[in-house]
């Protein structure tokens, strides 16, 4: 009230704004794997073998430069065993990328990309991929983010001959 006799307005309650941003569900391990596996692919070259995810329906796969490194043309499993084709449509060997198309008009299951920029060290991730060249099932292994180095992540999590070229995703399967 003394305030108030200053000219001076009580703090009023203001109503909290919903963030329009729907918030992600917390996965389990198995509906991270469920999720994220469909889209996981193993690659072969000539020269030899990889992992791989799909980032587009129409099947475009993301991988390392180096495993396909020298190729042009590769062979790609899914997950479920079917085998296609693909062409190598680029690579960036400075920064380890290469894009590859699955040539088939199917539609294909994807990954769902995460806000990197977010993640902290200690942070719980998971790989995926096709170590030692075996095929079959997708390999599923638990760490976390040891450092952060520029750009990159260093994680705990095993990354076999293989691995190259799989997703690291989060636990929202990111």
């Amino acid at each position: 009230q003394e305030l108030q006799a200053l000219g001076t307005k009580p703090i009023q309650e203001s109503k909290t704004q919903t963030n329009s941003v729907p918030q992600l569900k917390q996965l389990n391990n198995s509906q991270i794997i469920k999720k994220v596996k469909p889209a996981v692919v193993y690659i072969e070259t000539s020269d030899g073998a990889g992992s791989g995810m799909i980032i587009s329906s129409d099947g475009n796969v993301l991988t390392n430069a180096h495993v396909v490194s020298g190729s042009t043309n590769v062979s790609i499993s899914l997950s479920m065993g079917e085998k296609f084709s693909g062409t190598v449509l680029g690579r960036d060997e400075v920064v380890d990328l290469a894009i590859i198309k699955i040539n088939s008009a199917q539609q294909f299951s994807k990954v769902d990309f995460g806000d990197s920029s977010k993640t902290e060290q200690g942070d719980e991730v998971f790989a995926f991929g096709f170590p030692f060249g075996i095929e079959g099932d997708v390999s599923f292994k638990e760490g976390t983010i040891s450092r952060r180095i520029e750009k990159y992540f260093e994680t705990s999590s095993e990354i076999h001959p293989g691995n190259s070229g799989g997703p690291l995703v989060n636990k929202y399967g990111q």
